[in-house]
């Protein structure tokens, strides 16, 4: 029981680790990105838009992203409680 908490502490470690880092990567283009510019394309208008802004900056994209890892997270304790059970 003990090295799965270890193991619990150290996959929660690195996924608050990557909301926060991920942010910063998201301003370099991917190879994608950086094949459109190469290119001359431009990016087109979106297909469908959210009905809530959450802007650009780092602290909300932060928050949406820890907001989306702790709900997934909740979903998988629950689910897996409801298997075990």
């Amino acid at each position: 029981m003990k090295d799965v908490k270890m193991w619990m502490l150290a996959l929660i470690g690195m996924t608050i680790l990557l909301a926060a880092l991920l942010p910063f990567v998201a301003d370099t283009p991917d190879g994608l990105g950086s094949t459109m510019e190469h290119a001359g394309v431009k990016e087109g208008e979106p297909v469908y838009k959210h009905p809530i802004d959450f802007g650009e900056g780092y602290i909300p994209v932060l928050l949406m992203g820890l907001v989306g890892i702790g709900a997934v997270l909740v979903v998988v304790y629950v689910l897996g409680m409801a298997l075990k059970s």
